[in-house]
């Protein structure tokens, strides 16, 4: 059973394979294909910036509240004792 998950990068193999296509040929036309399809599905840098301030904050916020748990420990275990 034969699963292609791009059309066009599986007439490349079948291309090279069949022997259609020299070896460099086949590397740079599949490369070309590559990055065609990293480039339309990149995330924007705004979305991607936007993202990462948001768990930025997250990180800051949890780590502020753990602090101020093990403070708010000692202050009461020094009453306690």
């Amino acid at each position: 059973m034969k699963i292609s998950l791009n059309r066009k990068i599986s007439e490349l193999n079948d291309d090279f394979h069949n022997g259609d296509l020299s070896l460099t040929d086949y590397r740079v036309q599949r490369r070309k294909e590559l990055e065609a399809l990293n480039s339309s599905t990149e995330p924007s840098i705004k979305q991607a910036t936007h993202t990462s301030k948001a768990v930025v904050k997250r990180v800051v916020l949890g780590t502020f509240a753990a602090i101020s748990l093990l403070l708010l420990t000692v202050i009461v275990a020094k009453f306690l004792a």
